[in-house]
Parts: C-alpha cells; sequence; structure tokens
C-alpha cells in the first residue's frame, strides 16, 4: 500500500518501503482530509480501487490519533470499502472523525 502525504511516498509495514507508487493518475485520487473541528486539510493520494482503510491507518499512525472514521458530506464511510465503491469524486474533502475510548475485545 503506498498513500502520499503532503508529495511523500509513505509506505505502510505490508509493503517493500522502497518501492514507490507506480500507478497512473487516472488510477488515483487526490482526497483532502481534515480533522474534526479543523479548516486545515491534510493532503492524500490513493488508488480508487484501494480500501479507505489504507488512508485510515496512515492517517492515524502519522498523527498518532487512537482511531478515526471517515465521512463525506456528512456520509460516514466504510473504511472496508474503495473511493470507486463510495462513490467519491477526486479532490474531495474528506472528515476524520476521531474515536475515542473504543472498547477493546478481551
Amino acid at each position: 500500500m503506498d498513500v502520499t502525504i503532503k508529495g511523500k511516498v509513505a509506505h505502510s509495514f505490508f509493503m517493500n518501503r522502497a518501492q514507490p507508487m507506480t500507478t497512473s493518475d487516472e488510477e488515483t485520487l487526490v482526497l483532502l482530509v481534515r480533522r474534526q473541528g479543523r479548516s486545515s486539510h491534510h493532503t492524500f493520494q490513493l488508488r480508487k480501487t484501494d480500501p479507505l482503510s489504507k488512508l485510515v491507518e496512515i492517517y492515524v499512525a502519522t498523527y498518532h490519533l487512537p482511531s478515526v472514521t471517515l465521512a463525506h458530506n456528512g456520509r460516514a464511510l466504510s473504511a472496508s470499502k474503495s473511493p470507486q465503491e463510495e462513490g467519491i469524486p477526486n479532490s474531495a474533502i474528506l472528515d476524520a472523525i476521531i474515536l475515542q475510548g473504543e472498547i477493546s475485545a478481551l
């Protein structure tokens, strides 16, 4: 998985960290993510067919957050679905809603 943050490619621990993103512009989307209650945003690039969970994973790790859910135009998005499946257009602004106090299974 590759997600571009502010012009830099961030790789998850699932992929070879030396491998750059090699998809064409037609296969990727630029998504703007802003944290709930803030006006500034962070720019990410994600393949249209990758699950949104990849973006969430990088976002929470980069900004040291417990967990977030993404929303577009007030509608919660499923992290297991891709931007294409959710009907998210290029340059869409997504809201990152911080989830706190989640109970983990024992």
